[in-house]
Parts: structure tokens; sequence; C-alpha cells
């Protein structure tokens, strides 16, 4: 039986409150699979408080104020996603005892599918003939001048996007996703010697164009001698039985951010109302109904973060959306 570990990575404060309720989600649908949470700093004690009423629900493990390898994750350059780019660029020891591991987001409340999440992504490997299912992104987007552009990019001293904006031409950013899936051996065998170079970037000690952390992650299989997946054609898939196509890449759950204010649930409207996120709903409200551990972790003394679950239960109710 394969082994595999879904790991989460927490880059201050923002994202704690979604710890423990990816912690449930993960081992609620998967019992046998293990967590692991980094996070760059220690999690506050109400956190620690929903925490504990997990234990009982399998292995998961949680590394607070974890430096990633690097001696002073503090030094990492502000500008763009620099923090979060830090997942990509590390390896921990207890990796070893697993086959496979998957990046996730805190804020998706993982739901269990018809066929096991492991098991898609290795026929999605298979597919692309890789030792990871993620998939390739090509954007150009336009680079029309603004003063707020200018004096931010004037700021990070970003000599080459400066020559670019006063030229009017427009950006290429090719990028792989988030939510990466890994066949540990293979796949780490050929990066992790590319790893030192990446922080030398994260410290601006070594100047790049590549402004996002997903990017990087394109950028340091393209050093390896890994291959890249073919590029997606159109948005990622996010059907977890489309597994044999090229944008493979599904949430496996309720993405929390999405619903995090009008403006994202309007752009992506198309998402909320698939059958898929549907369906996702309907897993979790389930567990939500059924479950006390369930609302108690979710509720926390933050009326943002409460706002976010109450969001989604009406907006799956209000009929003006079905």
């Amino acid at each position: 039986m394969n082994k595999i570990c879904i790991v989460g990575y927490n880059f201050g404060d923002n994202y704690q409150n979604y710890v423990p309720m990816f912690i449930y989600s993960v081992l609620k649908a998967y019992p046998n699979y293990s967590v692991k949470i980094f996070s760059t700093n220690n999690l506050k004690p109400k956190i620690w408080e929903k925490i504990n009423k997990l234990e009982h629900l399998g292995d998961f493990e949680i590394y607070e104020n974890f430096n990633f390898d690097m001696k002073n994750t503090k030094s990492i350059k502000k500008y763009g996603y620099y923090q979060q780019a830090l997942r990509w660029f590390f390896y921990h020891e207890s990796f070893d005892e697993y086959d496979y591991i998957y990046i996730g987001d805190l804020d998706i409340f993982i739901c269990r599918e018809d066929l096991d999440l492991c098991e898609q992504h290795i026929l999605h490997m298979k597919q692309i003939k890789l030792p990871y299912s993620n998939s390739l992104r090509v954007n150009l987007k336009e680079n029309s001048f603004s003063i707020k552009r200018f004096i931010k990019l004037l700021k990070n001293r970003d000599s080459v996007a400066l020559k670019k904006l006063f030229n009017n031409k427009p950006i290429e950013e090719r990028r792989l996703t988030g939510l990466h899936f890994i066949e540990r051996e293979k796949y780490y065998k050929e990066v992790r010697k590319h790893f030192y170079y990446f922080h030398s970037i994260l410290l601006g000690e070594v100047k790049t164009e590549t402004r996002n952390d997903e990017e990087l992650l394109y950028e340091l299989i393209s050093l390896s001698d890994i291959d890249l997946p073919p590029i997606s054609p159109n948005k990622p898939d996010l059907d977890p039985l489309n597994y044999l196509a090229v944008n493979f890449r599904p949430h496996h759950g309720l993405h929390f951010g999405l619903f995090r204010d009008n403006r994202t649930m309007v752009k992506e409207h198309q998402i909320l109302q698939s059958d898929v996120y549907k369906g996702y709903f309907d897993y979790f409200f389930k567990l939500y109904i059924n479950d006390k551990l369930l609302r108690d972790i979710l509720y926390l003394e933050d009326w943002k973060y409460n706002y976010i679950t109450k969001r989604i239960i009406d907006y799956y109710y209000d009929e003006s959306n079905i």
C-alpha cells in the first residue's frame, strides 16, 4: 500500500485559523494518510486548543517556528510571494518514509472523492510520464504603465521589469500551480541539488524577473533534469475523474479562499457553480451538520474566518445560485 503524506504550510498569522480545519478534513476523508504542517512562527494557543481535539483522527505532526533550512526566513524579500515559495525548496527528513507527497493549501477543506486522491495523481503521472502531477500555464500579461506599479518596481530595484514597463512589452508568465503531487524519491533526487540557488533568490542575493512562487516552481523544474508537462490549453480541469487530461488539477475539496469576498465569488462563479464544487459542498455540509467536532474547530473568535463559513453555507442555499 502506498504511503502518502499531505503537507500544508503556514507563513505568518493569516492562515493559522485554517490549520485545524485542514488536518480534520484530510484525516476524515483519508484516515490512512499522514499530515504534516510547517509554520514559520508559533501557532496561537487558541489554535492549539482546536488541534488537540483532533489527536484521535489519525497521524499528524506540526513543526512550529520552522526555518526551512534557511538561517533566517525573516530576511526573505517581501515583494511577490517569495515567502510562500519556501515550500518548494526544502526537504524534511520525515519525508523519507513516504512514497508520495502532496503539497496542498491550508484553506482547502479536503473532501473524500470516488477515486482516492493519491490514485488520481498516480494515474495522471503515468499519463504525462513525469514523477509529479501538476499543470503548466502560460499567460501573457499586459504591461501598461501606472504610477503605482512604477513605484513598486522602483522600491524593489527591479531594473529588468522597469525596462519592460517603459517599453510597454507584455510579460509572459510560465507557472505551475500551487497544488503539487510528488513521487518523492524520483522527484527530490533531481530538484534538491538546486535548493541553495533558490534560497539565494529568496534572500535577494540573486536577481530574477520571476515575481510569483508558482513561477519559481516552474524555474526549479526547468533547471532540473525532469521534464515539464505539456502546456495546458485552457484553465485547469477541476474534475477529479479527468486524470488523463493535460490540465488535470482538482482542488480535492472546498477552497474557502474563493468565498472571502463578493468580487472573488463573482470572478470564480463558474467554479463555484460546477457539479464538482456542489458535490464538495454536499460532503462538507453533511459533516458540518452531523459532527460537532467540525463545528467546534470551525468556530473561532475571528469574525472574518467565521463569516467565510457562513458565506459558503448561505451561497449554496441561495436559490438564485441554483
